[in-house]
């Protein structure tokens, strides 16, 4: 099925006038609505099958190539705005230069920075998953695995002190 669904509609990718790729997902009939006036065809939201995500669906056809000839008349920034304007989902698909640049990505650690003498700083995807123990490394680095000692899953897990595992581990518990 691709990018579409069988439950709703206008819900696909399409390429805009400046060749980058949009998604869109009208995932209410709302929405649905919103992203008829915008492309100028109102009239189809008074159609019976429009009512419903699966009537939409079953026109996807329709909407879609309406919708794509729309975006594709446009350059990405004008469609983006547009589709804001009214209230519409729409994302630019994103090429790892538009990642690497984008500052939530940085913000949320999703882009590492190494060191390099040359030829500069070097930009690259971080660890993709991080569990509650790792740490940073370096300013900014990327988050390094770090294996907790068997004495701070003891205290930070158990809530063991140090008596207590002194005095476990000498009656062989531990």
């Amino acid at each position: 099925m691709g990018n579409t669904t069988p439950e709703n509609s206008p819900r696909n990718m399409y390429r805009a006038g400046d060749d980058r790729w949009l998604a869109v997902s009208a995932g209410t009939g709302v929405v649905a609505e919103r992203v008829m006036h915008l492309v100028g065809r109102p009239e189809l939201i008074g159609e019976p099958w429009f009512a419903s995500g699966r009537g939409r669906a079953a026109h996807n056809g329709l909407l879609d190539g309406i919708v794509s000839a729309w975006i594709a008349a446009r350059d990405t920034s004008e469609v983006v705005a547009a589709f804001e304007s009214v209230g519409a989902a729409v994302f630019p698909v994103y090429t790892v230069p538009d990642i690497l640049a984008d500052p939530q990505y940085e913000a949320i650690g999703t882009i590492a920075h190494r060191g390099r003498p040359r030829p500069g700083p070097l930009k690259m995807q971080n660890v993709p998953f991080r569990m509650s123990w790792t740490r940073r490394r370096g300013s900014g680095g990327p988050v390094a695995p770090s294996v907790p000692t068997t004495a701070a899953v003891y205290q930070g897990l158990l809530g063991l002190s140090d008596d207590d595992i002194s005095r476990l581990a000498a009656a062989k518990v531990l």
